[in-house]
């Protein structure tokens, strides 16, 4: 039995082969966290992981697009089918279908690419806080209960009201990294940031409206994109920035960057969630 819920993750990224292309994963014990369901993130890192262990070496993924279809039951086992869709010269790209009890619950769209060299730019990181500044304030983690709270400790930055307006409007911004280290493995790290980027999404998708998160409604992950640009740690500290992009039929888009504590982004991710402020009949 794993001896911390690091260990537990990194566990249930440890996938048993099922022949060439089909693993299987653990998700948790039952109602992970007080939850029902399956937290998105942990799929999501899962159906990556199968997609990494059949590329050839020295591929790495570079983005990935999923689609959530059904909630995730914490304690069932995953079948994750990998299809190799093509292998090229600088770039391979796989599918991969998550099913539970013979049920497809999530579908992946997952690119691999060799290192290259080329010309360099990126969006800059907010000047924030060190995460270990003594004199800064930090506000009050939402959620704590949440599965990923045990994983990671965090550092919420309080964002000044001028920042959520704008044509990049800022509603959320945090340090984060695992409560202990991680192996030195890239890949490993990749399907960490893959399992922290599906936090808070629906919640800073809710924030324009002012939608108390307390609020009765019904909420879910439908899609969920990461665009993996640079490595970086997870055991060190991340910079999260949480963008709204809008709200519209009841759906909504947030466009997240994560850089890491000296600057480098590492990734952007971009997630649409489903938010009905009553429930339908």
């Amino acid at each position: 039995m794993p001896a911390s819920p690091v260990a537990d993750l990194l566990d249930q990224l440890e996938l048993e082969a099922d022949g060439p292309t089909t693993f299987r994963a653990r998700t948790g014990g039952p109602r992970q966290g007080g939850y029902s369901r399956m937290f998105g993130g942990l799929v999501a890192a899962q159906a990556l992981r199968a997609g990494q262990a059949t590329v050839r070496p020295g591929f790495h993924a570079n983005s990935l697009h999923g689609y959530f279809m059904a909630e995730g039951e914490p304690g069932a086992e995953l079948v994750l089918e990998v299809d190799p869709l093509r292998d090229g010269r600088s770039f391979s790209t796989r599918g991969v279908v998550a099913r539970q009890n013979g049920r497809a619950i999530f579908s992946l769209l997952a690119s691999f690419h060799t290192d290259e060299k080329g010309g360099e730019y990126q969006i800059t990181a907010a000047e924030v806080p060190a995460p270990e500044d003594p004199d800064a304030t930090w506000t009050d983690r939402p959620h704590p209960d949440y599965p990923p709270a045990a994983v990671f400790e965090f550092r919420d930055i309080p964002v000044p009201a001028m920042e959520s307006q704008g044509p990049r409007p800022v509603v959320a911004r945090w340090w984060a990294r695992t409560v202990e280290p991680l192996p030195d493995d890239r890949d490993l790290h990749t399907c960490v940031l893959t399992y922290l980027s599906d936090l808070h999404g629906l919640t800073a998708i809710a924030i324009p409206l002012g939608v108390p998160w307390h609020e009765r409604r019904q909420t879910a992950s439908l899609d969920h994109s990461v665009h993996f640009h640079r490595p970086i740690r997870m055991d060190d500290w991340v910079l999260v920035e949480m963008s709204p992009v809008s709200n519209s039929g009841n759906r909504g888009l947030v466009r997240n960057t994560i850089h890491a504590r000296d600057g480098v982004l590492g990734a952007s991710v971009s997630q649409e969630g489903l938010l009905r402020l009553s429930r339908p009949d």
